[in-house]
């Protein structure tokens, strides 16, 4: 239906979000506007005022959230593996894993989730004509 490359859609998408989750106050500096945003199946989405607590459920995902704003991530997809932890502070080598939810994997878990109460979570899947 897009033709093209899915990939790099889904890439612009989540980084838009994660530009928005650093996006500057109101000009009356006392709370961030709404902002609603249309999604690529079309959806209209509203963020919320404030995104404090972010959870991506892909590693590719985590890994932008850190690099953007790493004290908004929740966890980690899955544990860091030795290869990864040197691009990682060591104050974030312990945040819980939470799991994953990709096309080949369906690990998250939503008792984590739930607890710890993410203000956002990034998905990502392809646009079906289910969705």
């Amino acid at each position: 239906m897009f033709g093209g490359n899915i990939r790099g859609g889904w890439q612009i998408a989540i980084l838009a979000l994660l530009i928005i989750l650093i996006w500057p106050l109101n000009a009356d500096d006392s709370q961030p506007a709404p902002i609603t945003i249309e999604d690529h199946g079309g959806r209209s989405i509203t963020l919320p005022k404030s995104v404090e607590k972010v959870y991506a459920t892909t590693e590719a995902g985590s890994f932008l959230v850190y690099a953007l704003n790493p004290q908004s991530l929740v966890g980690w997809n899955r544990g860091l593996s030795p290869q990864l932890e040197f691009a990682v502070a060591p104050t974030y080598h312990e945040l819980p894993t939470v799991g994953t939810w990709d096309l080949e994997y369906q690990t998250a878990c939503p008792e984590k989730l739930a607890e710890l109460a993410p203000d956002l979570i990034i998905h990502y899947a392809p646009l079906t004509e289910k969705t």
